[in-house]
């Protein structure tokens, strides 16, 4: 039998569903109060094209760091991520 792995992020006003390929989907499923909508996200390259296409802007322009993933964000998410893991017993060997 073949396992699914996609992924439900369930919020406070609805969930996002992503597809078994959720690690570069080319759709996501919005649900909440307004109802039910698809947003296509066409795939334009391989695995992490826009984050290294945001890479590449921010250096030709000289920009320490991306307005649309400040550090902030990025520390707060990695928080958030080591949070998850603590809660589902992952522990990783020290030094």
């Amino acid at each position: 039998a073949s396992m699914r792995c996609g992924a439900t992020i369930t919020g406070t006003v609805g969930t996002i569903e992503l597809p078994p390929s959720m690690h570069q989907p080319e759709s996501l499923i919005v649900r909440n109060l307004d109802g039910v909508r698809t947003i296509d996200a066409p795939i334009t390259g391989i695995g992490l094209h826009h984050e290294a296409s945001e890479v590449q802007r921010c250096l030709a322009a000289g920009e320490r760091e991306s307005p649309l993933m400040p550090l902030s964000e990025s520390l707060a998410l990695a928080t958030t991520l080591d949070a998850i893991l603590a809660a589902v017993g992952v522990r990783y060997p020290q030094g």
